[in-house]
């Protein structure tokens, strides 16, 4: 087991504003960021015309999305506090959404890979929900989801904190007030 406590995951539905935060928190380069791999990775796959997109292929899709999310835990740096768009738990509700089971690499790696125990979950606010072609979900769909990954972190004994609904900077400025 690989315990990396200054890697803080900011996790929640699609469109409730994670990379947001993540990034109004890394402004300055106080602290480090692992931006959100899956849209990344979906963006690169739309570019090239590949199949490796989670409405094409799941399986495929969370398969490779689990190697670069161990790399960017492995090598985020160790002298900063790091802050993490997803993490690797949050494949655990996208599959059980599907109605699929969970690969048991996904589930060992939930284990052997552990974060900050803290986990930061940004809640339902459809004021600012978006929708775009790397995040097709609809509000709802997005609303259970972030009930599902609480449930995901919480199975795997991590502590979750609700980010208050407020403006960029007060949002940050709570996170780091619970560090």
């Amino acid at each position: 087991m690989v315990k990396r406590n200054n890697i803080y995951i900011i996790t929640g539905g699609v469109g409730f504003g994670k990379t947001s935060l993540v990034k109004e928190l890394c402004k300055g380069g106080r602290y480090g960021e692992i931006l959100e791999l899956a849209a990344e990775l979906i963006e690169e796959q739309l570019k090239i015309g590949g199949n490796l997109i989670p409405w094409i292929d799941r399986f495929a899709f969370e398969q490779e999305l689990l190697k670069r999310k161990i790399y960017a835990f492995l090598h985020a740096s160790s002298e900063k506090i790091i802050f993490s768009d997803r993490g690797i738990p949050d494949a655990i509700p996208f599959l059980r959404a599907e109605n699929k089971s969970i690969p048991d690499d996904i589930l060992e790696a939930c284990e052997n890979y552990r974060y900050n125990p803290k986990v930061f979950i940004v809640p339902p606010w459809k004021e600012i929900y978006v929708n775009r072609p790397t995040r097709p979900q609809t509000f709802e769909e997005s609303l259970k989801l972030g009930k599902a990954l609480i449930e995901a972190y919480e199975e795997f004994g991590y502590e979750t904190i609700e980010v208050p609904k407020a403006n960029i900077k007060k949002r940050a400025n709570f996170v780091i007030k619970c560090l």
